[in-house]
């Protein structure tokens, strides 16, 4: 990935059923600490090393507001120096994270948690980790894989055989989460996700998102949207819009981050310096030839 200028890209809105936005993002640095918009949209391009994360709060208004925007400070506060060693401090921050939401809910009397999902990359490998439902899909040649796992008690059953995996996703169930960050150790411990490794590639797009999204857009259409040409902010832009045409009812935030394919960039540059020669070529001939 040495020569690769990867881009990325979140898209967030409000939702056609709500009036705050209690989800979060985190770009490589950034994150929505103020919450004064409704829709945001920004992006990045970046080189060799990044991490991404989308949270979605729970708590009502303020308090899931709340939880969300901690889960992203924290994060920010553990990488801000681009400490290479991402793996091993991951969970380190999440429990972290999750002893301030635990001391805020005991101070204010009020139940508070959040989702999260993170995706760090390193050289051209990468990692996800997540706890609840908030998912990371790698888009790679037409095929659309989830890396997260679901802590819902629709995705236990599946695993037990209960439910299949298309009746999960219509079932309410799904939408009640076994894991959330927000959790004391008297209720449960927690048991946050962490992927194998992936080797990442030229042309992949993985996709962060909270339920908002999936809620309203099923795999095949989620597909249809990051096979698309155009850049990482255009293709969050269109999950979002699309949900919002699908009459989502809850936040929706949807990061995109495009892998560049060396291959089509070496192409094209080789293209680029052979129509130049040509045309140096050509020039020389027409020269000599006003010149004889």
């Amino acid at each position: 990935m040495r020569n690769r200028l990867n881009n990325a890209a979140v898209c967030s809105d409000v939702g056609n059923g709500r009036q705050d936005n209690q989800d979060n993002f985190y770009l490589d640095g950034i994150f929505d600490s103020d919450k004064k918009e409704s829709f945001i949209s920004k992006k990045i391009s970046f080189k060799r090393y990044a991490l991404f994360a989308v949270a979605d709060g729970m708590g009502g208004q303020s308090f899931g507001e709340y939880a969300s925007r901690t889960a992203m400070s924290f994060l920010r506060n553990y990488f801000f120096k681009k400490d290479l060693k991402v793996d091993s401090r991951i969970e380190e921050y999440i429990y972290a994270a999750n002893e301030e939401l635990c001391s805020h809910a005991a101070k204010t009397g009020t139940r508070i948690g959040t989702t999260l999902v993170v995706l760090s990359i390193e050289k051209d490998k990468a990692r996800v980790y997540n706890i609840g439902d908030s998912r990371c899909y790698l888009y790679r040649k037409g095929k659309l894989s989830q890396l997260s796992k679901d802590h819902t008690l629709a995705a236990e059953l599946v695993a037990m055989n209960v439910l299949s995996p298309v009746e999960a996703e219509n079932d309410s169930r799904k939408h009640q989460l076994t894991q959330h960050m927000g959790l004391s150790q008297e209720e449960m411990l927690l048991s946050v996700y962490r992927s194998p490794e992936i080797a990442l590639k030229g042309g992949d797009r993985l996709l962060l998102c909270s339920d908002g999204v999936t809620d309203a857009l099923n795999e095949g259409e989620i597909a249809g949207v990051l096979s698309g040409k155009g850049s990482s902010k255009r293709i969050a832009n269109d999950i979002v819009f699309k949900a919002l045409d699908k009459n989502a009812g809850d936040n929706i935030t949807a990061l995109v981050v495009s892998i560049v394919d060396t291959a089509r960039g070496k192409r094209l540059r080789n293209l680029i310096w052979g129509g130049l020669l040509l045309l140096a070529a050509a020039a020389g001939i027409v020269t000599g030839l006003l010149l004889s």
